[in-house]
Parts: C-alpha cells; structure tokens; sequence
C-alpha cells in the first residue's frame, strides 16, 4: 500500500516537473516574428520606448563585458617572437 501511494506520489512529481519545464521553455523562448515586422513595430514605438530599450541593452551588454574578465598577459606569461618557430615547427611564420 506504501508502495503505491509512494509510485503515485513520483508519478504525479514528474507530471508536475514536465509541466513546469514546457511552461518555463514556452516563456522563455522569444517571439517568432520576422525582421520586418519587427522593423515595422519599431516605427509605430515612440521615441522615449525606444531610447529606454536602447539603454537597458546597453546596459546589459555593460553587465556582460564586466563578468567576463580577460586573462592579463604579462611579460612572464606572454610567448616572444624567438619562440615561436621552436613551438610551431622549423618552417613556421609568426603570422
């Protein structure tokens, strides 16, 4: 008896899970509209909707290139020019 209310139990959770899931993926997936209706719906924006937007995307873009930092390459680190063709074969070119 435990084992079937324990079976139906899981049954329902995974039901409950594939719901959220294809709920989840349907509200996060953009829109299918074309590039022209898009164009299109921009001409009817005003110009203070589209100022906002444009400042939230670069915003955005600001947050992204701030999480990802660069290696930084010190004189340590980096490979000289006299180097490289004993890394890279007797024949090698820098360029």
């Amino acid at each position: 008896m435990v084992a079937r209310l324990l079976a139906r139990v899981r049954q329902i959770a995974r039901h409950v899970a594939h719901a959220l899931g294809r709920r989840l993926a349907a509200a996060t997936t953009p829109a299918a509209s074309p590039l022209v209706g898009g164009a299109l719906a921009d001409l009817v924006r005003s110009k203070s909707a589209l100022i906002a937007e444009n400042a939230l995307l670069r915003q955005q873009i600001i947050i992204v290139r701030r999480s990802v930092t660069r290696p930084r390459c010190t004189p340590g680190t980096a490979p000289s020019w006299s180097s490289w063709p004993a890394a890279c074969g007797s024949g090698a070119t820098p360029y």
